[in-house]
């Protein structure tokens, strides 16, 4: 699975802006600078981490998004909690707003408004914003981009399936068809009034379907979630990829497992996923990579609690796969972090 250069472009402008090195970001990510400067997709895991060093050396939570002051390590986490016991979407999106014009850093929130049929989610300034100017500068777009796809991703969660969208509002006339792999090209208009989800306005009664128990799950590897789940491109292998993010246990997740939620057989799913050159053992594979980088990144867990939440038996089993991944054990990878060269 790859990600677009788009994508981790936010994160490096963010890192660069703070007079950090690029040269010694990319080698951290393991990304070469020419594949760096000639544009090229990167993989899952060169995301991960370098999503993960760009965190560490910002201290900063804000996700490179349209935040002109940081956001405090943990503020997702309590944004999560103040949205969980929501009814349906529609309160989702209110009390995500609310929560932005109090908490500290956050210049955007999430502005619903509803029409006959849809409802647009505007990018608006909060209460507190700094320089409410900048949400409409052309040098945001990338930021607008990964924002919305963001929000979606979010609300998708929540509801236990994809959102279906209607159009993505841009202001730019600039947005490139191109850079929108998320979505469908027919569905993204340019030079409009706002930034902007269109959705359908049954959605917003949908219900949340996630509890405090499933939560944890999501945070443990939130930006996989928000960033790397392409829950409306289409393809078997998103979908199969979203489901093993959702799962509670990735330990005892079998392809037979997924299969059944797909209603489809074990058979026809590695058919089916051949045709599109993955597997489920290698999208598992790839997106424990991602669970493992992330934890023991960013949080104070043992490496046999990250080696339980990644889905191995032990410690020495995760040590192999980590080794096998990285080329470094997961001791020495978090050691290189808390004192980096």
């Amino acid at each position: 699975m790859t990600i677009p250069h788009a994508y981790a472009l936010m994160l490096v402008q963010a890192v660069e802006e703070q007079q950090h090195s690029l040269e010694s970001l990319l080698e951290h990510a393991g990304i070469s600078i020419e594949l760096w400067r000639g544009g090229g997709d990167i993989t899952a895991l060169q995301f991960a981490r370098l999503y993960q060093r760009a965190l560490w050396l910002m201290r900063d939570e804000s996700f490179g998004m349209l935040n002109g002051d940081r956001v405090p390590i943990g503020s997702f986490r309590m944004l999560c909690l103040s949205v969980i016991h929501c009814r349906n979407l529609r309160d989702v999106i209110h009390r995500m707003a609310d929560f932005c014009d109090i908490a500290i850093g956050y210049q955007i929130k999430p502005s619903l408004q509803e029409k006959t049929d849809s409802v647009l989610i505007r990018i608006e300034p909060t209460k507190h914003a700094q320089n409410k100017a900048v949400l409409n500068s052309r040098d945001q777009l990338a930021r607008t981009r990964t924002l919305l796809l963001m929000w979606h991703n979010f609300l998708s969660w929540f509801a236990g399936r994809s959102v279906p969208v209607l159009a993505l509002h841009f202001c730019h006339h600039e947005a490139k068809l191109a850079d929108f792999l998320n979505f469908s090209p027919g569905n993204i208009k340019r030079g409009m009034p706002e930034d902007a989800l269109k959705l359908p306005s049954y959605a917003m009664e949908w219900p949340v379907v996630q509890d405090e128990g499933s939560l944890n799950a999501f945070l443990n590897n939130a930006i996989y979630h928000l960033i790397c789940a392409q829950s409306d491109r289409g393809s078997l292998s998103a979908r199969v990829v979203n489901l093993i993010a959702q799962a509670p246990s990735l330990k005892r997740l079998r392809a037979s497992d997924v299969a059944k939620a797909l209603a489809c057989s074990e058979a026809t799913l590695r058919r089916r996923l051949a045709a599109e050159h993955t597997s489920f053992q290698t999208l598992k594979d790839q997106y424990r990579q991602s669970a493992a980088i992330r934890n023991l990144s960013t949080s104070s867990m043992s490496l046999k609690e990250v080696a339980n939440i990644c889905g191995f038996e032990n410690t020495a089993e995760f040590n192999r796969a980590f080794r096998r991944w990285t080329g470094d054990t997961p001791g020495n990878y978090r050691k290189n972090l808390e004192n980096p060269v």
